[in-house]
């Protein structure tokens, strides 16, 4: 269930996009992403209600486009954030059955809401912008990630079991 192991585009096996242990408080790679998540997300957070509330401010005519390229980004980005993080803890915390499930419960939440915000930028010529982007899959992959998230949900519910 490693999260880091199949990087395509890293080069140098065991290390994922360059982490600094030191600017992240951390020992090893699990931690260094927890804690940068931690650090991450109430930002993401902030810019997003700030984009909610200044889109109120605007126009009428102007708001689809900021939404569009402003909003919407900042909300996916939160929760995309959200789900990584709950997966790394799940990861982290793998030999605790209940632990594992509850954050890949989690994470599979995020991830859905991370992608129902990029779907709130389909519309007209935009319509299948993100639900039919097959030439973009190195950058949103996220119906390969709820499938992942929930093939482990299910090994974890397996070998649940099978133990006495």
């Amino acid at each position: 269930m490693n999260p880091l192991h199949e990087i395509g585009y890293e080069r140098m096996p065991g290390r994922s996009f360059r982490l600094d242990f030191a600017h992240n408080d951390a020992d090893n790679q699990v931690d260094a992403v927890l804690n940068g998540m931690q650090k991450t997300i109430p930002r993401f957070e902030a810019v997003a209600s700030r984009a909610s509330e200044m889109m109120l401010r605007l126009d009428e005519d102007r708001r689809t486009f900021f939404n569009d390229n402003l909003r919407v980004h900042a909300y996916y980005m939160t929760h995309l954030s959200k789900s990584l993080y709950h997966y790394m803890y799940a990861y982290k915390h793998q030999a605790d059955t209940h632990v594992l499930l509850r954050n890949l419960d989690l994470a599979y939440i995020e991830i859905v809401r991370a992608q129902q915000y990029l779907f709130e930028a389909q519309h007209g010529e935009f319509s299948t912008w993100y639900s039919d982007a097959e030439d973009m899959g190195r950058t949103f992959q996220v119906d390969w990630l709820k499938e992942t998230i929930q093939q482990h949900r299910q090994q974890a519910l397996e070998r649940n079991r099978e133990s006495p």
